[in-house]
């Protein structure tokens, strides 16, 4: 069985061959009638291995700690959230995202459905964002922060037919539905609904009412 990738079992079988020839030509018997040339050649040769070697050993152990971590240590974990908002629905939004005021719409109610990407380094009990001093370009940055990915209105109907879809996928009818408190924007409502989901394992729809 390969240990190694294709690359790397090259690169250290090339090593390994080197150091064999090394060996090879410079027995104990032919050091004492080398040249100052081949003197020159067997210094540069023997500066080359350890920096060769060293390299390889950094590229095992990168290899060796992405082949052994879970899956949520390597990727984003995206989590489903069903929303209810009677936010009134942003002139920004486009096409893929819908975007909510902090202001309220009139009462009406509007339907959807959102994705929120988690990283995959989530610690429990946090909410990984970035600081206000972070570049505005590494926001979305899905293996650091959680973001929301997508988020689409949906009519009433198209939103229980997709619930009920849902439901039948997971095999079970149990919903969680977070309800935040004063002063909270409308992604940030979403990405806590997730993060409890994620942290709570919990296997049926998630929701939020916002």
């Amino acid at each position: 069985m390969r240990l190694l990738r294709p690359e790397l079992d090259s690169e250290f079988s090339d090593l390994i061959a080197r150091l064999k020839n090394l060996k090879e030509r410079y027995s104990p018997v032919q050091k004492s009638l080398l040249s100052p040339i081949e003197i020159v050649t067997l210094r540069r040769d023997l500066q080359y291995i350890p920096d060769r070697a060293h390299r390889l050993t950094l590229r095992l152990e990168e290899d060796s700690t992405k082949r052994f971590q879970s899956p949520d240590e390597i990727n984003a974990t995206i989590v489903k959230v069903y929303y209810a908002t009677d936010r009134a629905l942003g002139d920004e939004t486009s096409p893929g995202i819908a975007v909510f005021e902090n202001g309220r719409g009139g009462g009406k109610l509007t339907y959807g459905e959102a994705e929120v990407s988690i990283p995959p380094r989530h610690q429990m009990g946090w909410l990984e964002r970035p600081s206000i001093f972070t570049f505005r370009t590494t926001t979305s940055d899905t293996k650091k922060y959680f973001v929301v990915t997508a988020s689409t209105v949906r009519t009433l109907d198209e939103w229980r037919l997709s619930v009920r879809n849902r439901q039948q996928f997971l095999g079970t009818r149990e919903i969680l539905v977070f309800i935040h408190g004063y002063n909270v924007a409308f992604d940030d409502a979403l990405m806590r609904a997730a993060q409890i989901s994620k942290d709570l394992q919990y296997d049926g729809i998630t929701a939020c009412f916002s």
